[in-house]
């Protein structure tokens, strides 16, 4: 069955979906990255993480998390 079968609220929830992976996946490589950099994160850290849902800052954090000093807040200037 093709897209244009859907009706517009089945594609709606089918994009939001997708960007719940999207977002998702995001966050897994901002941990992944701060892990492999050394970096603990905190559970104040995992909550801000969780409750961002902008992509471009999700984006510009995992830039961030590659570069991140294990001894430094990750949240701080940025």
């Amino acid at each position: 069955m093709t897209q244009e079968y859907f009706s517009p609220i089945v594609l709606d929830y089918i994009a939001q979906g997708r960007e719940q992976g999207i977002e998702a996946g995001l966050r897994r490589s901002i941990l992944l990255l701060l892990d492999s950099r050394g970096y603990s994160t905190t559970d104040a850290d995992l909550q801000r993480l969780e409750s961002e849902h902008d992509r471009s800052v999700l984006e510009a954090w995992v830039k961030v998390a590659a570069n991140q000093e294990a001894s430094r807040p990750f949240f701080g200037d940025h």
